[in-house]
């Protein structure tokens, strides 16, 4: 039987780059240790009170400019569709090792916690 994986202090793999009253910010590093594969997240109050908590993820995205993927014409329309239809579907996967997971799930866990206090301060 595996031993569960503890919360570590200070947590490998996400770094805490905000903390206000109602939100903070946090970085999680892919273990592929390519820094631009990192997700940076924003948890906030709400401005709706039936919502409670938002939560944003921030990540980089590349577009492949090689024949298998549409080369210039795929960019093109990918173009396109952001300026004509206001959209882009888009896919972002990060590699966690089961530590990291772990530290994540307690940093959102306490993330949610201080602004949920914080709303409640608020009234």
């Amino acid at each position: 039987m595996q031993a569960q994986t503890q919360t570590q202090t200070p947590a490998k793999g996400i770094v805490e780059e905000y903390d206000d009253e109602g939100c903070k910010a946090y970085r999680v590093d892919c273990d592929c240790s390519n820094e631009d594969h990192a997700v940076s997240t924003w948890i906030e109050v709400s401005a709706f009170d039936e919502i409670g908590v938002d939560v944003n993820f921030y990540v980089k995205t590349w577009t492949p400019y090689d024949l298998a993927s549409g080369g210039l014409w795929g960019r093109i329309k990918k173009a396109c569709n952001i300026l004509f239809k206001g959209v882009d579907t888009q896919e972002h996967n990060i590699l966690l090792s089961e530590q990291v997971a772990t530290n994540w799930i307690r940093a959102v866990e306490k993330a949610m916690q201080d602004v949920r206090d914080h709303k409640d301060y608020r009234g």
